[in-house]
């Protein structure tokens, strides 16, 4: 677990986040969105289309799963 702080990469930050919502997928609904520093810095096109995919895929698998689990 990584726990120091430090700059972390693109991919450290959207695999913590992804991690986090596995764990608590209840909570994760409402915290893991902000989890990734959307304005800090500047991307490149590459990397914002990534997390705009991976955003959309989670937002769709943590509502099948709170559909799921009601």
């Amino acid at each position: 677990m990584i726990t120091a702080k430090k700059k972390r990469t693109l991919h450290e930050r959207v695999v913590l986040t992804i991690v986090h919502s596995k764990k608590e997928a209840h909570y994760a609904r409402d915290s893991c969105f902000s989890a990734i520093d959307y304005s800090k810095k500047k991307r490149t096109l590459h990397e914002t289309v990534v997390l705009s995919r991976l955003l959309t895929a989670m937002k769709k698998r943590i509502m099948h799963e709170t559909v799921v689990s009601d």
